[in-house]
Formats: C-alpha cells, sequence, structure tokens
C-alpha cells in the first residue's frame, strides 16, 4: 500500500535514493569490469593452492587415522599411549592448517572484490 497523497516528498526522496545506488552500482561494475581478467586469475590460482593445501592435510589426517588405529591396537605395550598422541598432534595440526587456509581464503582481496560484483550484479 502505498499513499501518494501525503507523502509525494518521501516518496521522491526515496525514489532518488534508489536511483542514485542503481547508478552507483552501474559505475562500480563498469570500472571493475576491467579487472575482471586479474580476479579470474587471482581466484584460480587460490584455488590451485588451496587444493594442494587440502591434499596435504588429508595425507595428514590419513596418518593420523592409521597412528591412532596402530596406537589402539597397542594400547597396552609402551608403543600405544605415544602412538595416540602422535595421532592426536597429526589430526590437530592438520585442522589447524586446514582452517588457517580457508580463513586467509575467505579474507583474501580477490575473492572479496569478486564478491562484491556478484552482489552488484545482483542488484541491477
Amino acid at each position: 500500500f502505498v499513499n501518494t497523497g501525503t507523502n509525494f516528498l518521501s516518496n521522491k526522496r526515496n525514489y532518488m535514493r534508489l536511483c542514485d545506488a542503481y547508478d552507483r552500482s552501474l559505475l562500480v561494475l563498469k570500472y571493475s569490469a576491467q579487472y575482471i581478467q586479474g580476479i579470474v586469475s587471482s581466484l584460480k590460482d587460490i584455488e590451485k593452492s588451496s587444493n594442494r593445501i587440502g591434499f596435504g592435510t588429508s595425507a595428514t589426517n590419513l596418518m593420523g587415522g592409521v597412528t591412532g588405529v596402530i596406537g589402539a591396537a597397542a594400547m597396552f605395550t609402551h608403543v600405544g599411549p605415544p602412538l595416540l598422541l602422535a595421532s592426536l598432534l597429526f589430526g590437530g595440526g592438520s585442522t589447524a592448517v586446514t582452517a588457517g587456509n580457508e580463513m586467509v581464503n575467505y579474507r583474501s582481496e580477490p575473492r572479496q572484490m569478486a564478491d562484491r560484483i556478484f552482489v552488484l550484479f545482483d542488484v541491477l
């Protein structure tokens, strides 16, 4: 429900703000279009690095699981407790590396710029 009689100035002001936001979004998209290739190549490089880190942490998690199983099987020998501790260290270390990598990738400038471009494109 729009009351056009009493709030004409308010509606006009809102319309002008909407047009202004649309114009700004269009200008930012036109300006950022020249950097899209650089953003895409940076995102591809980040993805390759993330895949290598992901493979390394998966291998470390596998090693932690194997040591945990061996440590659990040999629990009552003198080798069991150190293997369980090593399993925890492998798992914790790989989890920390994965979380750090995800945080760095989430906060990276190319990703933030790509997110802004997508949002502005959706606005238009």
